[in-house]
């Protein structure tokens, strides 16, 4: 495009010199060939100056064109480049998705099968996690024969003191004029601690409590909700 235009151009200008010689060569002329020279360099490009002036033009057009020209290229290419960085970019995480899927699901396989390769859990080891996993029952010192809980200091907050009273009026009632103190409520048991674990957990964040008291504490509390159906298998084998 740029070529083309410039080859215009220098055209012009060619037949604007070739218009104003020829002028001048016909006004040495007055008569046959010498006329129709002359009115053919009138009619082709006037006056030399103006010649001039024109071919200036024209080419002051065709620069600015070249110009535009060049600036839409340029602009053009950038469009074209950005287009192929966007497209590089949606490729490599496609690449990216798909890498991971497929490892993903090639992880999940192995796994079900090395699962299916490990030998399966007996009866006896069924009891025996299960043994494990139950909490431990709380000493004499933590609730003693006569139904009273020795509460961690954790506990002793007036953010507990409705759980405290109410389980402490439970697990001391069936001591009062019984020698078998068995007849706890486990429902309400579990209930209250429950609620108390509730309670507790919005102090797992407090820096006046350490990982260890959160930790005891919440022992406690599984262990004391479990506390009414220790009681529960002792009077059956008591009874059994």
């Amino acid at each position: 495009m740029r070529n083309f235009t410039i080859i215009v151009v220098c055209w012009v200008a060619f037949l604007s010199f070739f218009a104003s010689e020829a002028k001048a060569q016909v006004k040495q002329q007055n008569n046959g060939p010498g006329q129709v020279l002359k009115a053919w360099a009138e009619w082709l490009g006037g006056d030399k100056e103006a010649a001039n002036k024109n071919a200036e033009a024209n080419l002051r057009t065709a620069n600015a064109a070249v110009m535009k020209a060049d600036g839409e290229r340029e602009e053009s290419m950038s469009r074209a480049r950005k287009g192929n960085e966007e497209a590089r970019g949606l490729a490599y995480d496609n690449k990216l998705k798909w890498t991971q899927t497929f490892y993903g699901r090639r992880e999940l396989r192995d796994g079900y099968k090395m699962s299916k390769l490990q030998p399966q859990p007996t009866q006896e080891d069924r009891a025996r996690y299960s043994a494990s996993s139950t909490p431990k029952r709380l000493t004499a010192t933590q609730l003693d024969a006569s139904g009273r809980i020795h509460w961690p200091t954790i506990f002793q907050g007036e953010k507990f003191l409705a759980g405290r009273i109410q389980l402490d009026a439970i697990f001391a009632s069936p001591n009062k004029g019984s020698e078998n103190p068995i007849e706890i409520d486990s429902g309400k048991v579990k209930e209250l601690t429950d609620q108390m674990l509730v309670e507790l957990k919005t102090l797992i964040n407090d820096p006046d409590v350490t990982t260890t008291q959160y930790t005891h504490a919440r022992k406690f509390l599984c262990s004391l909700a479990y506390e009414p159906q220790l009681r529960l298998k002792e009077r059956e084998q008591v009874q059994g």
